[in-house]
């Protein structure tokens, strides 16, 4: 094989990526060790051809034309995995593109730097916003940025005046109609990409910095209520005896001393502290042994108050631990598992002053204690539980985000918070495409999300040297904001914008970028030469023709 691309892996992610790389016209050779049943299928329908081994092995990569290859994607879940095999395929091919999964997109960027060609991309990051976005907002209204400017994508009408590009409905039958007419006599309510207003996006940023503010100040005085609560009665009565003797020894020695108030004050801290007190001040017999009293007492009282403060701090880190207090929260964000995924919903959930809960089964998690840090509450729970679904107090929450990596405990999850709290907004972390629609028609309220719909089409495009800007979750679809160079002897090369957007009917061309400068929406009578390159929103399908028509040496793959 010549100028195939190299697929090491095979998840969620590597099908996705491998079903856009065919798109595209590129022909795949996966490279896996171990192939769960569920992947095979696709694979087998859409790789050229299936190597059985390490793709850590270079030997592997040898079966695979590794040297004859146009570029190489790493998609497992493990950086340091992928940086391996990256390394042992840049050996093997030093000019070869490199598509690598990195979580940390900062070390991601010191990752690039080792080769030649290289894109880091982290799934999680890629993702994230489009489960955020469907959690807060049932008209999926969100802030986005499109090669430097600003936009707000919700719903609206297509023919308002502030609308750039109606961008989609869906129908009643879960079917993607993108790019309705802005004539279309259904026109109604349509997910559009709209010039932003001042009230669009800032307000919901300000109205979640309001509502966590009041947060903290309706969790401040019941907070030091259940402290005091939960203080050990024990130490409550040693710091009143405390109180008492100081007082009464305060009291002894302006008295009977005949000292000031300040210096009587400071001679009873001295025999507290153990340091005694000066023979100076020690008038009287019945001083110096009222002197030793107080040294004693002041051992004893404080050892004691030691003892129950640490196993106070100890008790509440386990308490923590275990289960924070929850129960009272209203208007809160609960997130089931903390997974790469789940990290950075609580990340960007965090960012935005929301209040947040985590759900994590595993107590020694990678990202539990980085999700504490943040802010976030985290509790250590296997939510497939109602009872433990009621303890997180999702009846008063904003919506429930499940996010783990099993799409059956996803669903379990999701299905029992439906009956504790049947009007909550949920968002549920499912692979298959086919169920999530079903589920959204069939219970509504309701929404499905992919990571690895929503992140492959960067990676696919990254692999033939695009670039995707941004994914928009239509439902359990996406639309990809890309951008593709047009290279000399193109299908696009002398082409006009309306004939490209006749050609691909699932795209639009939202910007055309020439050495003169960016043209937003440009006419459909302008024209197109080698070196321009277009900015264009499309499904997944779309992008993959539109970006075939922007290359001189492709082949279509129907």
């Amino acid at each position: 094989m010549n100028g195939h691309v190299v697929l090491c892996d095979l998840n969620g992610l590597s099908v996705r990526t491998l079903e856009g790389l065919v798109r595209l016209g590129e022909r795949v050779v996966v490279v896996v060790d171990e192939i769960e049943p569920r992947f095979l299928k696709a694979a087998e329908s859409l790789a050229d051809r299936i190597v059985r081994g390490s793709p850590r092995d270079q030997a592997s990569l040898l079966a695979a034309d590794i040297t004859a290859a146009r570029a190489a994607v790493f998609t497992a879940e493990d950086d340091v995995a992928n940086l391996d095999a990256a390394l042992a395929a840049h050996e093997l091919a030093p000019g070869l593109r490199i598509v690598i999964r990195i979580f940390e997109e900062q070390f991601g960027r010191q990752v690039e730097s080792l080769f030649g060609d290289c894109t880091a991309l982290s799934a999680s990051a890629l993702a994230a916003p489009g489960f955020v976005a469907s959690a807060l907002h049932e008209d999926a209204e969100r802030s986005v940025e499109i090669a430097g400017r600003r936009f707000v994508v919700r719903a609206a009408d297509p023919g308002a005046p502030e609308v750039v590009l109606p961008l989609a409905r869906l129908t009643e039958d879960g079917t993607l109609d993108a790019f309705p007419d802005r004539a279309d006599s259904r026109r109604g309510e349509v997910l559009c990409l709209v010039e932003p207003a001042a009230h669009d996006a800032a307000p919901a940023a300000s109205d979640h910095r309001r509502r966590a503010r009041r947060q903290r100040l309706a969790d401040l005085l019941p907070g030091l209520r259940d402290m005091l609560r939960a203080t050990d009665r024990r130490l409550r009565y040693l710091t009143l005896v405390l109180l008492l003797m100081f007082g009464v020894s305060t009291v002894v020695f302006s008295v009977v001393a005949g000292k000031s108030l300040i210096d009587a004050l400071f001679i009873s801290s001295k025999a507290f502290s153990f340091g005694g007190i000066d023979s100076a001040d020690a008038v009287g017999d019945a001083i110096k042994l009222f002197s030793i009293f107080l040294t004693f007492l002041g051992a004893v009282t404080f050892g004691a108050m030691f003892t129950l403060l640490a196993d106070a701090v100890l008790g509440a880190r386990l308490a923590r631990v275990l289960e924070p207090n929850v129960r009272r929260l209203s208007g809160h964000v609960v997130v089931c598992g903390l997974g790469t995924i789940g990290y950075r919903i609580v990340e960007e959930l965090l960012a935005q002053g929301l209040t947040v809960v985590a759900a994590e089964v595993r107590a020694d998690g990678r990202f539990v204690e980085a999700a504490r840090r943040l802010g976030a509450r985290v509790v250590i729970t296997d939510a497939r539980d109602s009872e433990t679904l009621r303890t997180l107090n999702i009846a008063e929450a904003r919506c429930l985000i499940v996010a783990t990596s099993d799409d059956a405990a996803n669903l379990e999850i999701s299905l029992h918070a439906r009956t504790v709290a049947p009007k909550l907004r949920i968002v549920v972390r499912l692979f298959d495409a086919q169920l999530a629609g079903r589920l959204e028609r069939a219970f509504g309220r309701y929404v499905s999300r992919s990571l690895s719909t929503l992140a492959a089409p960067a990676f696919a495009a990254a692999a033939v040297g695009r670039e995707v800007l941004l994914t928009i979750p239509v439902g359990p679809r996406v639309l990809v904001v890309a951008r593709g160079p047009i290279e000399a002897g193109s299908p696009a090369d002398g082409s006009t914008v309306g004939d490209e957007e006749e050609a691909v009917a699932e795209a639009e061309i939202l910007a055309l970028e020439t050495p003169r400068g960016r043209s937003w929406r440009p006419d459909a009578a302008t024209p197109m030469v080698a070196g321009d390159s277009l900015v264009f929103v499309g499904t997944r399908a779309g992008m993959a023709a539109q970006l075939f028509r922007t290359e001189a040496t492709r082949t279509a793959v129907a």
